[in-house]
């Protein structure tokens, strides 16, 4: 009897789930590998058809107030490289009531990582800028030389978190069929929302003059910042303690 196109795309997600990592022996995951390519060949599929039809998470947005009269350039750094990482857009978006004027950050991608981004935005602001500052004064710095390294300083950081997560998408990537495929449906799926609801969207550059003492120790900071895995919890309730900060310098 000849299979339908969802069943053969439930067999191949079936077959794919067959790892290591899952209990599963070495011959059967190869074995389950080899099948899975062969009916991809046979049905003329690819793994992105299979999580396209499987995937049944939404494009969500969610939108953080800044509580200031600009956007500072390090909490931009910061929702800027943790959307990068996460697969998620950033927008920076003004709204004007009368007089006044009440800025926001958009964070735009599918459901849970719109969640881990948004965690991870508010967790990092205070211990990244407490640790920036203080260690920018211990060397001296005021004024605008605090305000530059402690930018340069944020923008280490978070792109260490930004590198390190990137290893772990390559390493799921090597070891799952699945994983190339999923980034690829988000992707394609959070560009399609942006062109719907965001079609005129202007893009802004950053200055890209740094402090580099202050970004290598970002950098520093950003390889000792403990992201655990299991971020969210069952359900999609994100747990109480997820990161593990290091002790900013009193």
């Amino acid at each position: 009897m000849t299979k339908s196109r969802d069943q053969v795309i439930e067999l191949i997600q079936k077959l794919s789930e067959m790892r290591i990592d899952r209990g599963a022996t070495p011959s059967e995951a190869e074995a389950a590998a080899a099948r899975v390519q062969e009916l991809l060949h046979q049905h003329q599929l690819t793994m992105l058809d299979v999580e396209s039809r499987t995937f049944e998470e939404e494009v969500v947005t969610e939108e953080v107030p800044v509580p200031h009269e600009m956007f500072p350039t390090w909490m931009r750094h910061l929702a800027d490289v943790l959307c990068a990482a996460y697969d998620c857009e950033m927008l920076m978006v003004k709204k004007r009531y009368g007089g006044s004027t009440e800025r926001s950050f958009s964070f735009i991608g599918v459901e849970s990582d719109v969640k881990v981004v948004s965690y991870l935005f508010h967790t990092l602001q205070d211990p990244l800028f407490q640790m920036s500052t203080n260690a920018g004064r211990e060397l001296g710095r005021k004024g605008a030389e605090l305000v530059q390294y402690r930018n340069s300083f944020i923008l280490g950081a978070v792109w260490q978190i930004h590198e390190r997560v990137k290893r772990q998408k390559d390493e799921q990537v090597e070891t799952s069929s699945t994983a190339g495929a999923l980034v690829e449906v988000k992707g394609a799926l959070v560009e399609d929302y942006m062109k719907r609801h965001f079609p005129k969207v202007r893009t802004m550059s950053f200055d890209n003059e740094h402090d580099s003492v202050a970004y290598l120790e970002g950098m520093i900071a950003g390889r000792n910042i403990e992201i655990r895995p299991g971020l969210e919890g069952p359900g999609g309730r994100l747990e109480s303690e997820k990161l593990a900060l290091p002790r900013p310098k009193m």
